[in-house]
């Protein structure tokens, strides 16, 4: 129907590789253009920001875990680095956030070394960070065999 009206998709992306096959090698996603489906596996792809593993079916967070100081910079900095527009990540950003509210409350300056208490609680943070990197959520909520 779409092809009648002149609307030609493009850059398609499956986790199936039957139907993948069925799309011509120029109107599929440039990860999977040249990908031979019989013996490579699927590769990463994102689509506004979400990244997805597409062998497993995984919707993947991605940390950036690069050093930022220990101050307040540095914590608001390590928090907008983790890009979760699905709300995924919130319930383990929410350490976070709260330092950097208690940073606000006690109007520490943007620049100064955080205080004893905050930082040992961002430092577990920062280490805790880390686990995120290998958390993936299946990105279809349907139970196999439901129907």
């Amino acid at each position: 129907m779409l092809a009648k009206a002149r609307f030609h998709l493009t850059k398609w992306c499956s986790n199936s590789r039957e139907i993948l096959q069925e799309f011509p090698v120029e109107g599929r996603a440039p990860t999977v253009k040249n990908l031979d489906l019989q013996s490579e596996d699927l590769p990463m792809d994102s689509a506004l920001g979400v990244h997805w593993n597409v062998e497993k079916d995984t919707i993947v967070l991605v940390v950036d875990g690069k050093k930022e100081p220990n101050n307040q910079r540095g914590v608001l900095s390590s928090i907008a680095t983790i890009y979760d527009p699905l709300g995924f990540a919130s319930p383990l950003l929410l350490p976070a956030r709260e330092i950097n509210q208690e940073l606000c409350r006690l109007k520490v300056d943007w620049n100064s070394e955080l205080p004893r208490k905050l930082s040992v609680g961002w430092k577990k943070w920062k280490e805790d960070l880390v686990n995120l990197r290998s958390h993936e959520m299946p990105r279809c909520l349907k139970p196999k065999g439901f129907g």
